[in-house]
């Protein structure tokens, strides 16, 4: 070997050992940097502006528009760049003082995918954010897109399954939105808003957070949290039923009847919870539901139908109003305005079919409409049910209309019919002695057409408008059945009501800064409304017991103003006013309110609650007729309305980013609610059931009586991540009443505690984990119902039940406990989803009391049962 080979050999291997030992010192210093989600291209501009290091790759060699994130704190060079390129598959080497960067992507399998999108808006003002970023931090690498000019963004091509997202823009608290459900029949479309920071220092982001499950009315800073359609379909025994699926909430006491969703709040009448369509009060939208009542058997809301929802249990803030008790704030989802979709559904409750889609490939608006119809009502039609009759029908659908200049229009709707006839047998042996059979009907007929409006005015201000026509009605009728004249049917008991009218809001939203947003509001409804109450109580040919045949009109408005003032990240306030009336009694309430929410530490907040709330009785309540020497007078007509000052302390420990600990203490003081106006008389409309318990009390009501609710909710939550969830929710409270004479009892709903222990488990079960099994179940443990005592020697001789009116609702069944559970699977294939579930309340058919009556056959007390066993088995079509 001749010594200039031998020279340049020794060279090589001197400046090889140079390479290595600079290599050894460029990726050993230590760098401290911050770098949101952003374009791999973007990331190296960054690296190399903070260390000085040069890359070297081919562009088009290389994912450059890859999301990737850097978060170094005094870390080795050798470190950020393991962080930064290993989860991309980018493989890197030191030459010459540069980095050779070489993409190594590893092999891809067949998988089923699906596409998430949508918008993305700051909260206070409703203007797209444009160039937000959404990272789906569930893959590895991370994939993700940058909204465009109108907040849009789309990420194609994700495997279908539980995925979670990260939503960052700056200046704004970043948002997490854990285990989304993506499948291959459905497309994934978000709206999202995300709230504004107080504070920006800079160049500097000051960090923050959103949890999911807030509220998404920022301004509600106690008793108050969201709910998705999942967690209707994930809840044992919610039958994708808000309501139901509400029940399981801290503050929420089961339904007196298992067949009904009744949602009794901090020991409150159902009737002072309300429902709220797109922003609007509607009327009762349940089948089965009485007049001037919030519940039913059946909710007509669709889950195919509902986005992200409120649901509010006390002290919300200004923007609310006609509600003591608690608020559904319920949000119908926009249709895919990419491409058509269809969802048919059969079950033990009915058969159900959706569809939705774009009005054209130019155009952004969309449409979706749902329809369904009871299973039992198609058996009876087909003849294959012939006795009793029960059905119902309802149709929803939303149609958003975006313009150019013009702002969006949404039309809306929702209605449904409903009956239910049980017939006697046509023989009088059946019927244990009593002397004559009953037939009876109910039929129900509601319906709401609304349309709403949104016009961004400037950067920094919009104006949101709704305006709905709509109409209830419901006839129960009994007949009595006389075996002497061939069971023809007889009249004995009818009650009917009418209500329809025009509602109308209009709300603008300020935001004169990050620190302050303001919001006022109008609002007014014109309403008519016709009864018709008659009854026998003694016999067939006996005459009307007493006859009510009234209508009536009213006009009612109201508006309100709130401040929010964030002053910092740790500290949010809201202060506001809410002002109505009502044109019946001429009354005007002014309605303060105030909230806080303060972060103690990264990991504990404190809330505090309070203000005065007022809600108009069932209309009905108002124009009832009395007779006194022949001439006819309403005795009701200027009754106030019922009003409650809330008061709620909050204290919140979220010791894990997927666990919490929430405990809230409340008292609520009502006054000038409706009670009977002569001293010994224990009746209160806090325990009427429906209209009939006022009609019937044609004496006239007094508002001299008060109530006293308080208690402690505690909810111990661990969100659904890692395929599983568990929630341990518990209520102790006392609610009570007083009346003209200040006698104090216990109302109706005063069951003294409340305990729901659920939880439920996900796992894939195929190659591909595209196919998802998951079994949920619920636990519930509460007070018995309360009832009044019945007066057995003044019923056998009255013939009918009499309660001992000076012992109301001072006793108490035994505890109420069921078990619920529930299952389902999920099947993936190209482009379609089928969904096979069995939801079943009452598992173990638990035999729970239900309430005493007097049998005037027997001369004796005897005591309902709650219903046993409820097996709903469906499937699921999405494509």
């Amino acid at each position: 070997m001749t010594p200039r080979i031998l020279l340049l050999i020794a060279l090589f291997l001197f400046s090889a050992a140079g390479y290595a030992q600079d290599a050894d010192v460029l990726l050993e210093k230590e760098y401290t940097m911050e770098i949101a989600a952003a374009p791999l291209v973007e990331v190296l501009g960054m690296i190399r502006s903070n260390t000085g290091v040069r890359f070297v790759y081919s562009p088009s060699n290389l994912p450059v528009d890859q999301l990737v994130m850097v978060s170094a704190q005094d870390r080795t060079l050798r470190e950020i760049l393991d962080a930064t390129f290993v989860p991309v598959h980018i493989n890197y080497e030191v030459i010459g003082g540069q980095i050779a960067l070489r993409w190594n992507p590893p092999e891809k399998r067949i998988e089923y995918t699906q596409t998430i999108r949508g918008q993305i808006v700051d909260q206070d003002t409703q203007t797209p954010l444009v160039g937000a970023h959404v990272i789906v931090s569930s893959l590895e690498p991370l994939q993700g897109a940058s909204t465009d000019v109108d907040g849009h963004f789309e990420i194609s091509g994700l495997p279908v399954g539980r995925h979670s997202l990260i939503v960052q823009y700056i200046g704004f608290s970043s948002l997490k939105i854990p285990e989304l459900l993506l499948t291959a029949g459905k497309e994934l479309v978000m709206n999202i808003e995300l709230e504004a920071l107080p504070l920006t220092l800079g160049n500097i982001e000051v960090a923050g957070t959103v949890d999911p499950l807030e509220p998404l009315n920022e301004v509600a800073t106690v008793s108050a949290r969201s709910f998705s359609v999942e967690h209707t379909q994930r809840y044992a025994a919610s039958l994708s039923d808000p309501a139901r699926m509400a029940q399981a909430f801290a503050g929420v006491s089961r339904s007196e009847d298992d067949l009904l969703n009744d949602v009794s709040v901090r020991g409150q009448s159902p009737k002072y919870t309300i429902w709220m369509l797109e922003g609007i009060e509607i009327p009762n939208p349940n089948h089965f539901g009485e007049e001037g009542y919030s519940s039913g058997g059946v909710n007509m809301l669709s889950a195919n139908m509902l986005t992200y929802s409120d649901f509010l249990t006390g002290a919300f803030p200004a923007s609310y109003g006609n509600a003591l008790a608690g608020v559904f704030d319920v949000n119908l989802r926009k249709g895919n305005n990419v491409r058509p979709e269809h969802t048919l559904h059969i079950g033990v409750l009915g058969l159900e079919g959706s569809t939705e889609g774009p009005f054209s490939k130019k155009y952004s608006g969309s449409y979706v409409v749902n329809y369904r119809y009871s299973t039992a009502g198609l058996l009876t039609r087909t003849k294959i049910l012939e006795e009793d009759v029960i059905g119902y029908e309802d149709v929803s659908f939303k149609i958003h209309l975006p313009t150019r200049n013009a702002g969006q229009f949404s039309l809306f709707g929702v209605g449904g019919i409903s009956t239910n006839e049980d017939f006697a047998a046509r023989d009088s042996a059946a019927w244990g002695g009593d002397p004559f059979g009953v037939d009876d009907g109910v039929y129900e007929r509601r319906g709401i057409v609304g349309m709403g409006h949104t016009y961004v005015l400037s950067d920094n201000a919009y104006l949101k408008s709704t305006i709905a026509g709509f109409m209830e009605k419901e006839r129960e009728e009994y007949f009595a059945l006389d075996p002497a004249t061939n069971y023809e049917q007889v009249s004995i008991d009818l009650e009917e009501s009418v209500e329809g009218g025009v509602r109308g809001v209009s709300s603008l939203n300020w935001k004169r800064s990050a620190q302050n947003v303001f919001q006022f509001g109008v609002g007014a409804s014109y309403l008519r409304f016709r009864y018709l109450f008659r009854e026998k109580r003694q016999s067939i040919n006996a005459p009307w017991f007493y006859t009510i045949n009234t209508q009536s009109r009213a006009v009612t408005w109201r508006s309100y103003a709130q401040w929010m003032h964030r002053p910092s990240t740790a500290l949010q306030l809201h202060a506001g006013v809410h002002v109505s009336g009502f044109s019946v009694n001429k009354e005007t309430t002014v309605e303060p309110r105030f909230g806080l929410r303060w972060q103690l530490k990264d990991d504990q907040y404190v809330s505090l609650g309070t203000g005065l709330y007022s809600q108009i009785e069932p209309y009905g309540t108002y124009i009832v007729e009395s007779e006194v020497d022949g001439a006819v007078f309403q005795p009701n007509r200027t009754l106030r309305k019922s009003k409650s000052w809330h008061s709620v302390l909050g204290y919140e420990y979220q010791f894990s980013p997927i666990a919490r600990l929430k405990a809230e203490m409340y008292y609520n003081l009502g006054y000038d609610m409706p009670v009977g106006n002569r001293p010994g008389n224990s009746f209160s409309v806090v325990n009427s059931y429906y209209l009939y318990d006022i009609v019937i009390r044609t004496s006239g009501l007094s508002n001299d009586g008060k109530t006293a609710n308080y208690g402690i909710d505690l909810t111990l939550e661990r969100f659904f991540s890692d395929g599983y969830y568990a929630m341990l929710t518990g209520s102790v409270f006392d609610s009570k009443y007083t009346t003209i004479d200040g006698s104090r009892f216990s109302s109706r709903y005063d069951t003294g505690y409340m305990v729901n222990l659920l939880g439920g488990i996900e796992r894939p079960f195929s190659k591909q984990k595209k196919n998802l099994v998951s079994v949920n179940g619920r636990i519930v443990w509460g007070g018995g119902n309360k009832y009044t005592p019945i007066n057995i020697e003044a019923s056998q001789e009255a013939g009918f039940g009499i309660i001992q009116d000076g012992a109301r609702f001072a006793a108490q069944l035994e505890p109420y406990f069921r078990v619920d559970f529930g299952f389902n699977f999920t099947f993936n294939k190209p482009f379609l989803t089928h969904t096979l579930y069995f939801d079943a309340q009452n598992i173990f058919n638990q035999k729970n009391l239900a309430d005493p009556f007097y049998n005037r056959v027997r001369n004796e007390i005897e005591i309902n049962k709650q219903t046993g066993i409820i097996p709903v088995l469906g499937y699921r079509l999405s494509f």
